[in-house]
């Protein structure tokens, strides 16, 4: 899951910011992964993915 959010949340595709925080709050909700990892596949702030 983290893996498709990471690919479509780089900056060359239409991903607006709402549909970045979103997949970030999925991959809260739905995996163990660290804030860093989700932050990373993201490209959402370190700081939005702690919260």
């Amino acid at each position: 899951m983290a893996q498709s959010v990471a690919l479509n949340s780089k900056n060359q595709l239409p991903m607006t910011k709402d549909d970045r925080l979103n997949g970030a709050w999925r991959l809260v909700l739905a995996t163990d992964l660290s804030k860093t990892k989700i932050h990373k596949a993201c490209a959402a702030r370190l700081e939005t993915c702690a919260r």
